[in-house]
């Protein structure tokens, strides 16, 4: 699949926001449906890979498990909401914990992560409270894989689906905390867990 149509495909579905990680250089990562521009953080390099389309115009940065995420003015968590998060990682190694997405608030983030030691998917929408996890839900190591989340605070639910399927729908009856800080891709909070390894295409619904 080409990257126009797979961008074409994801905006069809109308997301509330969609960083395709493409760029090629500086610091800037488009939001292609509105103003929820992201800003690269750490020396993280823009296009400083090649993406999961497997297309020599499809790039992707290469978090480097240090210091690297994106950081954003948007902030999607609303209580009372569903909301379907998805996208593309590479993960290098399993040696440490892993951020897919985050937030950025001190306590009581949002926060999807890779597990260490293991291939265990785990879910917070209040790191205060309890998670929900999905063991060896994720293929290992060295692969593009992609994944989707879809919390609905009100039914009490998120169900994860990697590579198109689902890996079960979980009871969550954590919420979402009044200021759980603004979207991040790659960490939590300032810089904790950050994510080693390749992500791309992470896209944002305001609904299932």
């Amino acid at each position: 699949m080409s990257v126009a149509t797979y961008r074409a495909l994801i905006i069809a579905d109308s997301p509330a926001a969609f960083w395709t990680l493409a760029e090629t250089s500086g610091t800037t990562a488009d939001d292609a449906i509105g103003s929820n521009d992201g800003t690269a953080q750490g020396g993280l390099t823009m296009g400083g890979a090649d993406g999961p389309l497997q297309s020599v115009t499809d790039k992707a940065p290469d978090f480097d498990g240090s210091n690297d995420y994106i950081s954003t003015a948007y902030s999607p968590f609303t209580n009372g909401s569903i909301l379907t998060l998805e996208g593309w990682a590479y993960r290098d190694v399993s040696t440490s914990q892993h951020t897919l997405v985050g937030s950025a608030a001190a306590s009581n983030h949002v926060l999807l992560i890779l597990n260490s030691g293991n291939q265990n998917v785990r879910f917070f929408p209040d790191s205060g409270g309890a998670d929900t996890s999905w063991a060896a839900a994720w293929p290992g190591n060295t692969t593009w894989t992609h994944w989707a989340l879809i919390f609905d605070e009100t039914a009490s639910t998120a169900e994860l689906f990697i590579n198109g399927v689902s890996k079960g729908s979980q009871a969550q009856a954590a919420q979402y905390n009044a200021s759980p800080g603004n979207f991040k891709i790659g960490s939590y909070e300032t810089n904790t867990d950050p994510f080693d390894g390749k992500q791309a295409k992470i896209a944002v619904y305001e609904a299932g």
